[in-house]
């Protein structure tokens, strides 16, 4: 099997089996109405597993990532929960799509994501990030502790190597680190994340005058 889809709407598994049928000429394709159907399936040979996600199941889909983290997992989430947004960035999900207008928006989405890309859709991210308190430096609420150690070191000037054999982890993790840093914090480059370090330093240093 090399694509998994699931929803509990047939709208979907029908349309979307039409849809990998295309794009996975030579592949088997099968659907499932809940993601608890996966526990007893081989997914050893899967490439991609679309969900259709609820509230309730993030935490599943969680799980097979990380047992089963070379396969591309998109997250469909029409509800655009919050909640599931900030799950899906922290947990090594590769795909999240909050709406689909064109059959070539997702085209593009699972070509990056076979291309070994990360994809979270703009809209949900800008949403989150203006439901956040109007400081804005909780911004770093988004990353994990390991990020907020990589940003730390890079504000400090540190090099992906240094960063590297401080925290005791390979320099192409660090440049991962960075990547996702960038990505959810709406920045371009090394340089933005020195300047938002330093502004932030000294804003928590008026703060506490």
């Amino acid at each position: 099997m090399e694509v998994l889809i699931i929803s509990k709407s047939f709208i979907v598994r029908d349309a979307l089996k039409i849809f990998f049928g295309y794009k996975f000429k030579e592949g088997n394709i099968e659907c499932l109405r809940d993601i608890s159907e996966v526990k007893p399936i081989d997914l050893s040979n899967t490439k991609v597993i679309f969900i259709d996600i609820e509230k309730n199941n993030i935490e599943y889909a969680i799980l097979i990532k990380q047992y089963y983290h070379f396969i591309k997992l998109i997250v469909f989430d029409r509800e655009n929960n919050e909640d599931i947004f900030i799950k899906s960035m922290n947990n090594g999900i590769d795909g999240y799509i909050a709406d689909i207008d064109e059959k070539d928006d997702l085209d593009y989405v699972v070509s990056m994501l076979l291309k070994g890309r990360k994809f979270y859709d703009t809209q949900s991210f800008e949403a989150l990030i203006n439901n956040q308190m109007t400081n804005k430096y909780n911004h770093v609420n988004l990353l994990t502790t390991r990020e907020n150690e990589v940003l730390q070191k890079v504000g400090n000037g540190y090099s992906n190597k240094d960063i590297a054999k401080d925290l005791h982890i390979t320099e192409n993790t660090v440049k991962k680190h960075i990547s996702n840093i960038l990505v959810k914090l709406d920045m371009r480059n090394r340089k933005d994340l020195i300047i938002y370090t330093k502004e932030k330093i000294n804003n928590n240093l008026k703060f506490a005058q």
